[in-house]
């Protein structure tokens, strides 16, 4: 509810119907069960979801960069604008590298072999 693909679906996807629960594996079972057509989630959210209901499956369906150019954040105390920029500069240069994405697979890799 309320999250970032909530927010892209709408953004990118306006003759859906948003459906939204407060947790990704209560939509993965809808969708198991038929009551919903889908569900937009990141890749290692997905992996984890299909590997866990054998009744999903993944649709390699990629976003733009314009479409979802949005919700990537750091948070910082209020007034500290030195920090903000700072933060908001290398958040655009993982985005265009990549390299954010590389080091949230290795993340979600790294805390499945811890069990987390």
């Amino acid at each position: 509810m309320g999250t970032i693909q909530s927010k892209l679906v709408g953004k990118v996807m306006p003759e859906s119907t948003l459906f939204e629960l407060a947790k990704y594996p209560e939509l993965a079972m809808e969708v198991g069960n038929g009551n919903i057509a889908g569900l937009v989630v990141d890749s290692p959210v997905a992996d984890a979801l299909v590997e866990a209901n054998d009744k999903l499956a993944i649709s390699k369906y990629t976003f733009n960069k314009e479409e979802a150019n949005f919700g990537k954040a750091c948070v910082v105390k209020k007034g500290n604008d030195e920090l903000t920029t700072l933060a908001n500069k290398v958040i655009d240069k993982a985005m265009e590298e990549g390299t954010y994405t590389k080091a949230y697979e290795e993340a979600i890799a790294l805390s499945k072999t811890l069990g987390i």
